[in-house]
Formats: C-alpha cells, structure tokens, sequence
C-alpha cells in the first residue's frame, strides 16, 4: 500500500470517530426545561394521563417510543394514534400530548445531458427527513412546547422523557 493510501485511510477513520462521539455526545448532553420553553409549566405535579402518540408506518419510531416510555416515564401514559383523540380523548382529563414531527428537506438540481442534438435537461427534485421534532402540546392553549430535533431520535426521546418525567414528579 502507499503512503498516501496509508493516510487517507487514517484521516477518514479518524473523521468518523470524532462524527460519531461528536454526535452522541450533543445528545447525551442534552437538556429540556421548562424555562427554555421545551417542557410545559403546568406539567410540574401532573398527575393525569399522558397521550402518547404513535405513528403507522413508522414501524423503528414505534418501537422505540413504547420502550422508551415503558423504561423512562412513571406517570400514566396512553400510546395511541392521532386519529383516535377526537373521538376518545376529551380535552378535560387529557391535556397533554407528546408527538412529533418530522422535519424534511428539498433539494433540486438539473441533470443536463449532452445529445447529438443538443444538451437536454432533466429536472431532479428529492425530498427527504433530516430529523424528527419531538414535542409536547397543551391542548388547553393549542400551545406546542418543542423538545428539539435529532437524527438520534431515540436517544433524544430518552432525555426528553426522562426530563418530562422528573419535572412531574416536582
């Protein structure tokens, strides 16, 4: 192998360590208050339960947020679908709502290809998620307390949760 092979081997190994411990570390760090707005005031001393919403079709998001909440929350909770809280769910004894969003991103681009009769361009547009949104609505006031966004979803539900939690046992 050549040096140069040798090296470039070494700088991209040592990128993706420092990416990935860089990353982990922003969400391990993380913290949610209600004073930066992220927890609702109110939830201090909630005792009522907690709508939890799932999402089909997103099958690992799911899945982590029933663990999640299972290992991390000790207040009543009700995993459920967005569709089913009109129905079942009165505003009165079901304040909060913990959900997310996703956030997405569009990018366009024009692929020009040289013909013998000329240059033809083709439009490319490509949408897609660079993160989810996790937060908690008041459905008193319709106001949205947002946690923040993370491609390391999971991890960041865990300090969300984990925060949401101690601030109701306050």
């Amino acid at each position: 192998m050549s040096k140069t092979h040798d090296h470039f081997t070494f700088f991209l190994i040592v990128s993706i360590i420092i990416l990935i411990t860089g990353c982990y570390t922003s969400v391990k760090n993380v913290t949610f208050t209600k004073e930066a707005g992220q927890i609702p005031p109110e939830f201090n001393g909630y005792n009522d339960t907690l709508l939890v919403i799932r999402h089909p079709g997103s099958g690992d998001y799911n899945r982590c947020l029933k663990k999640n909440f299972l290992a991390y929350y000790t207040g009543k909770y009700k995993i459920i679908t967005p569709d089913q809280i009109p129905d079942h769910y009165p505003m009165s004894k079901y304040r909060f709502v913990f959900d997310r969003n996703l956030n997405y991103t569009t990018r366009s681009s024009d692929f020009v290809r040289e013909t013998s009769l000329g240059s033809v361009s083709f439009p490319n547009t490509a949408t897609y998620s660079t993160g989810i949104v996790l937060l908690v609505t008041d459905r008193t006031t319709g106001k949205d307390y947002i946690g923040g966004s993370s491609g390391f979803y999971s991890k960041y539900m865990i300090a969300y949760i984990k925060a949401l939690d101690a601030e109701r046992l306050k």
